[in-house]
């Protein structure tokens, strides 16, 4: 029996491959483990560390900007990037993104492949309900899935703006502010209460800028264009880490690569 990758569950692992063994059987273990493991990473990161992971997903041309100084990002990437999304979409559980992101893009948050259309869980950090006041509500709060939208609010948000939104059928979890934040630690364990294992969080630089500095995210997915804004008024990830060398940067690990028509996703774990 060939065997690629060990079940990380402490409980259990290597266990069976212990009783094929004792009984005769010839096991080979570790075959292609990288490949096999990385199959799996959403369960294996839950059931070692019981929290959910906790993944970044950013589009960027080659200087790091997410879109042009008007705020038009569609598209920094090609179809095969966006399909490549789409596919991950439907492996997490769910999904979140900022409020910038639904002001500015009204997006789905559906994992659309073929005819197929999936939606997972939908988070949208919202602090103060901005995306509540527009007079047209986005479709996460009106479409046939809102049942499966949350907003995460902070301790301030308007109690009326909550009202209308579970008035339509939209959950609300009110979470502590650290340092004029939501509490993403207070969100990852809400998830693990709730059991889901994952989140894809969809970034614009704003959010991706506070994730990475504050070292939020276990994981990375960075599609990116070949091209260049060369414009320091685009928006880019980063403002606050006082790197004064090469020591300092957030190092990925695990690093895996691909290619996707003319564009190249780099994704690993920090």
């Amino acid at each position: 029996m060939v065997v690629g990758a060990v079940d990380p569950n402490p409980d259990h692992a290597g266990q069976g491959l212990a009783l094929l063994r004792a009984a005769g059987v010839n096991v080979i273990e570790g075959l292609l483990a990288q490949d096999c493991t990385d199959l799996n990473l959403i369960f294996n990161h839950w059931i070692v560390s019981n929290r959910p992971l906790i993944a970044a997903k950013m589009a960027l041309t080659l200087d790091g900007k997410f879109a042009a100084a008007s705020g038009h990002s569609q598209w920094v990437t090609g179809e095969a990037a966006r399909a490549d999304v789409m596919r991950w979409r439907r492996y997490f559980p769910a999904i979140a993104v900022g409020a910038n992101t639904v002001l500015r893009d009204d997006p789905s948050l559906t994992s659309r492949i073929g005819e197929s259309t999936w939606c997972p869980r939908r988070f949208v950090f919202d602090r103060s309900l901005r995306t509540v006041r527009e007079t047209r509500w986005p479709q996460l709060y009106t479409d046939a899935h809102q049942g499966r939208t949350t907003v995460l609010c902070g301790p301030a948000a308007d109690v009326d703006l909550r009202g209308q939104l579970t008035a339509h059928g939209v959950s609300v979890w009110e979470l502590p502010e650290v340092d004029g934040h939501l509490d993403w630690e207070a969100f990852r364990k809400r998830c693990a209460e709730e059991e889901i294992c994952g989140v894809y969080v969809e970034t614009g630089p704003t959010l991706a800028s506070s994730l990475l500095e504050r070292q939020l995210v276990d994981y990375a997915f960075i599609y990116q264009a070949p091209k260049f804004m060369s414009d320091c008024a685009t928006p880019g990830i980063g403002s606050a880490r006082d790197t004064q060398s090469m020591r300092d940067a957030l190092q990925l690990n695990h690093v895996r690569h691909a290619i996707l028509g003319e564009d190249i996703l780099t994704r690993g774990s920090f």
